[in-house]
Parts: C-alpha cells; structure tokens; sequence
C-alpha cells in the first residue's frame, strides 16, 4: 500500500467515496459535495491550497486500485499543528486501510515538521475511533455540537497526538 498526491483526475473517485452510504451517516453533509462538478471545483481550490502548504490530500493505493483518501488540513507553521481525515471506499472498508494509512499519513505530516495533529470522529463512529487508538492517538473528549449537519447540531470526539 501506498498514498499518492491527488490530482484532478481524482475527482470522480472523491466523489464516489463520498456519495457512499457509510460515509455520509458520519461526515457532515455541509462538506459532501451534491455534483461531480463541485467536487472538480473542490479539489481544484484544494490542490492550489496544497502548493501553499494548507493542505495535503493523498491517494490510498493498494494493488493499483485506488482504494480511499487521507487529508491533513488546517496546516498551521506558526504553532506546528494539524488537522487529519481519510476515508475509505466502502468495498474496501474493515481490511485495516484506514489504520494503515493513517500511519503513512502521519510520516509525511512529520516530515511537514508539524508537532501535533488532531483529528475528530463521530461518537457512534467506533471503527475510525479505532483507527486513531491504533496509530497513538489520545481521546481528549466529546466536542458538543461541533457541526451543523442535517438541521441539527452533530457531536464529535477530538483525538490529539503528539509527534
């Protein structure tokens, strides 16, 4: 397995992942792109951010299939901190990709010379919970109405490690 920098011609693999069923009963919909074409403009802004170093999203490939994705946004060099995400194709969901791209993911967040990374999980989210327990993260607690989601306010565990 290996991650790989995105491109646009990523779009419509994003945008696959993100229109799964298990995806969307735990990210918030105010970030689930509705067209294919949002999702273009999305990775478009996204991919000038990273030659900025605001962010990186990486490709998860295993067995030259593309499997998921991983992001680290909110790059912060001030205080050397950041934020992680991934999610996975939901054909290739509970192999251990997440968990195993979350450790790759981490490597390249060090070599950005971050010091610490959070990343967030919904409560009822146990397998990514896990995910994050495997690769060291810390639990710091539940984040209450952390977004607004749905017409609702959603709740969010924030895990926190130190590189």
């Amino acid at each position: 397995m290996k991650l790989r920098e995105v491109t646009i011609d990523d779009a419509k693999f994003l945008f696959e992942i993100k229109q799964g069923r298990d995806f969307q009963k735990y990210y918030p919909a105010t970030l689930i792109p509705k067209t294919l074409e949002i999702q273009k403009r999305e990775l478009k802004k996204d991919i000038r951010s990273a030659k900025r170093n605001l962010c990186k999203i990486f490709i998860i490939r295993d067995n030259k299939k593309n499997v998921g994705f991983t992001d680290v946004y909110k790059i912060n060099q001030k205080h050397k901190r950041c934020s992680l995400g991934y999610g996975i194709k939901e054909e290739f969901c509970g192999n251990g990709y997440a968990t195993k791209a979350t450790k790759l993911t981490l490597k390249k967040i060090n070599s950005l010379g971050m010091h610490t990374v959070e990343a967030t999980a919904h409560p009822k989210n146990i397998a990514s919970q896990k995910v994050l327990e495997k690769n060291g993260f810390t639990k710091v607690g539940l984040m209450k109405d952390y977004y607004y989601s749905k017409g609702k306010y959603v709740d969010r565990i924030l895990y926190w490690k130190v590189l």
